[in-house]
């Protein structure tokens, strides 16, 4: 009786260790897909944001024309646009990806800090984006001085709170590494 009770002990535990080590592989192949999904479609976009920017910095800098570095202006808005369109998609797969069952299970809890700083961060740049469209927008002109400076605060906090976030990812990577866990041994 008391070998059987060992025996059943054994292959549960057993069988526990490989379901979830299933399932953290799982976990691991979604959250690489949803990366190289913020590689491939999102970074691309700020590397034009960026470079837009500059164009239209080097404008300034060595007196070009005011048509000029309007033209440019107007790139880096409508790439900026694109870019906000992009990272909301990535944001909503991130998203459902950290709310799917089995999340808060089987994915460490390193790794787990790690996605929800990263996703705290992207959303605030977002909408810290968002609003620095509208404030080229014809629209925001029409604002009154208050609700010019309130959309420019949101837009300051939303920095602040991404950099924030920044701060705390970095301050996650660079912590000791987890506990040992087996199932690393068995996943990819």
């Amino acid at each position: 009786m008391k070998t059987r009770l060992i025996g059943i002990m054994i292959i549960l535990i057993f069988g526990y260790f490989i379901f979830s080590t299933v399932r953290y592989q799982q976990l691991i192949n979604d959250g690489s897909r949803i990366s190289d999904e913020q590689c491939l479609k999102v970074n691309p976009l700020v590397i034009d944001r960026q470079n837009s920017y500059l164009a239209s910095m080097k404008i300034l800098l060595n007196h070009g024309s005011v048509e000029e570095y309007w033209k440019e202006m107007n790139k880096y808005l409508e790439v900026t646009g694109k870019y906000i369109e992009a990272q909301k998609a990535w944001l909503a797969s991130q998203k459902t990806f950290m709310s799917q069952w089995g999340y808060d299970l089987f994915v460490p809890p390193k790794v787990r800090d790690l996605n929800r700083a990263q996703y705290t961060s992207r959303e605030a740049d977002t909408k810290a984006k968002e609003i620095l469209v509208e404030l080229f927008s014809p629209t925001f002109s029409k604002l009154d001085v208050k609700q010019q400076e309130a959309l420019i605060n949101v837009a300051t906090n939303e920095t602040k709170k991404s950099k924030e976030a920044d701060d705390e990812l970095n301050k996650i990577w660079d912590s000791p590494k987890d506990k040992f866990d087996l199932r690393n041994y068995f996943t990819r």
